[in-house]
C-alpha cells in the first residue's frame, strides 16, 4: 500500500498515470489506498462518482469481496 494515495501523487504521463511519493509504501490491505484515493478531501467528487470507482474496482479485484468492503468501511 502506498499510505499517501490521493489526486495530488497521481500524475498523467501521455495515456499513462504514474505515481509519485511512495516512501511510506508498505506491505498491506490494498483497501487503504483505495479509500485514501475516493475519500480525498483535496477535491470534491460525488457520491455516485465514489460508487463508480468502488465498482469499477471490485470488478477486477481477485479475492473475498466481502472481507474488501469491510476494510474498505
Amino acid at each position: 500500500m502506498h499510505r499517501d494515495y490521493h489526486s495530488q501523487n497521481l500524475i498523467a504521463f501521455g495515456s499513462k498515470i504514474g505515481v509519485i511519493d511512495s516512501q511510506d509504501a508498505l506491505i498491506g490491505n490494498p483497501a487503504y489506498d483505495l479509500a485514501s484515493l475516493i475519500d480525498d478531501v483535496r477535491i470534491k467528487t460525488s457520491i455516485k462518482l465514489k460508487k463508480q470507482i468502488l465498482n469499477y474496482y471490485l470488478k477486477k479485484f481477485k479475492g473475498n469481496r466481502e472481507q474488501f468492503l469491510e476494510d474498505f468501511n
